[in-house]
């Protein structure tokens, strides 16, 4: 049995052990993308290379035996860097969104896609949830959010002058949350979409001063991850601001599903003045020594401006601001929720000791932290023909309707007419989790096309070095989106394979007559089926095997509220 070290420990392992299995065995994190216990490593993404002494090059940890004597190291500077641009190489042949434009350009980041397919599968109840999960008053803002998501949406960009998707008008339906109106709302033990760990006695209650919009998602987030709330308000009426520009009855309409909840307190407070923030924080001070009060969310306008100047140091790391008091004067709605809930997580993080109390004081930007993403930019013609394709050909704005069960059908269909730009598995991909893991950009290398016979090929060139700019051939460039929708049960999509071939000794082991394979070399080497037939021949046995494995989303499951199952099987790619 070979001994070596890893790190500056020693480490006795079987014969024929790999580096990889032997870091294993020490708890030592090595990161990889091709490779699966129990499979040939392919050695195609060289992300978990590791530095070995007395070895000029760097060698894969998956594919390279121990031997006596080996000193490995797995987290040097030089080991880091490479890893990192094999990725970057990877992510420069990325053709694929992880996130949707429309869920990028929401401030709130709701998951436009997902609500959409929801609906359009006539999940209402699960599109009310997500909606009112991310936008708090989800009706309120059907009235007056400036429908960033719309402006930005492809299905209005495509060359024939098609309508974006009305996301606006679909999230304020009210028979969306007709089901959780008879329920016990949002707040009450029936909702399974709030996580139940998440609801247990945490014996601690936070007042939240002011109940404006950003006042109203702190609240709600808050009481949903089990806090007691005191919500104080000057005014009779909560949201006033917001009534005077949706409606009383949009604003009751989203109250009424979790302001129900036994662990929100109302209060009006009618001696909050603004005017007076001394005053305002020995009231707040004879809170927090007197009672059970363990933190004050201030959300109460430009009045938090001038308390936040005069906040004492006795209680700085137990106040935060959100909303106008942080920002000022001129939010919209929707960033001021965003910037609640985004306050609210930040909040609970503090109470459960998952952060310094003095971060309190340098509390970031309410802006919403979107996830490491590909983006393919504006879409070629071909690619404009492949998603219409996929998502239908209607066109037409659905109309309001007086006719609750004909509303209901326009909806699905306004829905169904989604573009689906979002990766199915951007949620866990393994070439997204390891980009967001070592800080990879997903444009530090850009493709440049070459003369190719089918249009394919193309050269790699980093943008840190100059380029000519009266050189048209080297203009940015990428491949063309397509997608693979003959199989019944499972989507390809080639530009998202990484060439890892585990797919292909899947089929080898489950016997697939055909199954997948290599297919061309040099720069247009790719994965398919054989011989140009349709995925549904190629991977009969065990498709949903080769799902699994798959490193990124370029094979993925089409679920009930897939609308590319509209799309026709007769054709092997689009």
């Amino acid at each position: 049995m070979p001994t070596l070290e890893i790190d500056g420990r020693t480490i006795k392992v079987t014969e024929n052990a790999t580096i990889l299995e032997a870091a294993e065995c020490l708890g030592i994190h090595i990161p990889t993308l091709c490779y699966a216990k129990g499979y040939a490593p392919g050695t195609s993404c060289m992300v978990c290379v590791v530095e070995v002494k007395n070895q000029n090059r760097l060698l894969p940890a998956c594919a390279t035996p121990v031997c006596e004597g080996m000193i490995v190291r797995t987290d040097t500077e030089e080991v880091q860097e490479a890893r990192k641009t094999a990725l970057e190489l990877i992510l420069s042949d990325h053709v694929g969104d992880c996130q949707a434009p429309c869920e990028v350009a929401c401030p709130a980041g709701f998951q436009i896609p997902q609500f959409l397919r929801l609906i359009a599968c006539g999940k209402f109840e699960e599109a009310g949830t997500l909606a009112m999960l991310s936008l708090i008053l989800p009706q309120t803002l059907s009235a007056i959010c400036p429908s960033s998501c719309k402006k930005i949406c492809r299905r209005g960009h495509l060359d024939d002058g098609q309508l974006s998707v009305d996301v606006n008008r679909l999230h304020g339906l009210s028979f969306l949350y007709d089901t959780l109106k008879k329920s016990s709302g949002l707040a009450g033990d029936s909702q399974s979409e709030i996580e139940q760990n998440q609801k247990e006695e945490k014996r601690k209650t936070i007042r939240i001063i002011g109940a404006g919009p950003s006042g109203l998602a702190a609240a709600f987030v808050l009481s949903q991850k089990g806090y007691d709330i005191v919500l104080s308000e000057r005014g009779l009426a909560l949201a006033q601001s917001l009534r005077e520009r949706a409606g009383d009855v949009c604003v009751d309409n989203d109250l009424g599903l979790w302001m129900p909840s036994e662990r929100i307190c109302v209060r009006v407070q009618d001696e909050m003045n603004e005017n007076d923030p001394q005053s305002w924080f020995q009231l707040r001070q004879s809170e927090f020594n007197q009672t059970k009060i363990d933190f004050v969310v201030v959300a109460c306008g430009k009045a938090g401006r001038s308390w936040k100047e005069a906040l004492p140091d006795a209680v700085k790391t137990r106040v935060a601001f959100c909303g106008e008091a942080r920002h000022g004067c001129g939010q919209m709605a929707v960033r001021a929720i965003a910037d609640g809930v985004h306050v609210a997580h930040f909040v609970d993080r503090l109470m459960n000791e998952e952060l310094d109390e003095q971060t309190i004081l340098s509390l970031p930007s309410e802006k919403v932290q979107h996830r490491f993403s590909v983006h393919m930019g504006t879409l070629f013609d071909e690619e404009k023909r492949v998603f219409r394709h996929l998502a239908g050909e209607g066109a037409e704005a659905c109309p309001q309707s007086t006719s609750a069960e004909n509303e209901i059908e326009k909806s699905k269909a306004e829905a169904a007419r989604c573009l689906h730009c979002d990766c199915r598995a951007a949620d866990n991909c393994k070439l997204r989790l390891l980009a967001e893991e070592m800080g990879a950009r997903a444009r530090a290398y850009l493709p440049h096309p070459i003369p190719h016979a089918d249009g394919g090929g193309y050269n790699v060139h980093s943008n840190r070095e100059h380029v000519a700019a009266d050189e048209n051939s080297l203009k940015p460039h990428r491949k063309i989106y397509r997608i693979d929708t003959s199989h019944a049960d499972i989507l390809y999509e080639p530009g998202k394979c990484i060439l890892c071939g585990l797919c292909i000794q899947v089929a080898q082991n489950a016997g697939e007559a055909l199954g997948h394979a290599f297919l061309g070399r040099g720069f247009s080497v790719q994965v398919g089926s054989p011989l140009h037939e349709p995925l549904e021949q190629a991977l009969r046995t065990d498709p949903n095997a080769c799902v699994k494995i798959c490193p990124t989303g370029a094979l993925s499951f089409r679920d009930d509220c897939d609308r590319s199952e509209k799309a026709q099987r007769n054709n092997t790619e689009i």
